[in-house]
């Protein structure tokens, strides 16, 4: 008998954790609905027009950096 199975044969059920396969499996469903999400993030800030609509192009620039830089954080 190996070392695993003799630890498996004292857990409960129960207590049992998840094999790395399904961690892999999660992980990548978390990476897919993070890159929708950025997707949607990207054309909301794209189309939808600013609640302050101030005529200095500048301090529009500011602001989208600041929120990006903030996002990314």
């Amino acid at each position: 008998m190996g070392p695993q199975y003799r630890v498996e044969s004292r857990i409960p059920p129960n207590d049992l954790l998840y094999q790395p396969s399904s961690f892999i499996r999660i992980r990548e469903q978390v990476r897919n609905a993070q890159e929708r999400m950025d997707r949607h993030r990207q054309l909301l800030d794209r189309y939808l027009p600013d609640s302050e609509d101030t005529g200095d192009i500048a301090a529009k620039v500011l602001r989208k950096t600041s929120e990006l830089e903030k996002r990314n954080a």
